[in-house]
């Protein structure tokens, strides 16, 4: 009975990892590549106080937690240090968000990547099972 639910688990990991992968990067590289304007005028940023250039460098970094959570969609249980590179991402990503907040730097509306960082490490660290007993997940 343990086994079953440890790989209902595991499927239900590798649902949420694919799908991270898949919004992250509608969300960050692509909006910082294709639509910039759209995507700071959504989140509050006065027009012209980003430079273009370094958000597109952000939106190539962005790709990287796309490709780890796609990676550990694959195979969560052979990609267990990718889990955990992306739960700590997440943290240092809302604590960063957190700081630009309260400098000043970036808008209030933020706060949503603050929640969808902290809510994406939070689920990842829930759904894990730590102490697997499945061979194949």
């Amino acid at each position: 009975m343990a086994l079953a639910t440890e790989n209902r688990r595991f499927r239900c990991l590798k649902l949420f990892l694919g799908t991270i992968g898949v919004s992250l990067f509608f969300w960050w590289p692509l909006s910082h590549w294709l639509y910039p304007d759209l995507y700071h005028r959504l989140l509050g940023f006065a027009p012209g106080s980003w430079s273009p250039g370094l958000v597109r460098v952000i939106g190539t970094c962005g790709m990287v937690p796309v490709l780890l959570a796609l990676a550990a969609a694959r195979h969560p249980r052979r990609n267990k240090d990718a889990v955990i590179v992306l739960i700590v991402f997440c943290v240092l990503m809302a604590l960063t968000y957190l700081h630009l907040i309260a400098g000043g730097f970036f808008p209030r509306r933020e706060y949503v990547n603050v929640a969808l960082c902290l809510g994406a490490g939070l689920a990842l660290g829930l759904l894990y099972p730590w102490r697997f007993r499945c061979r194949d997940a």
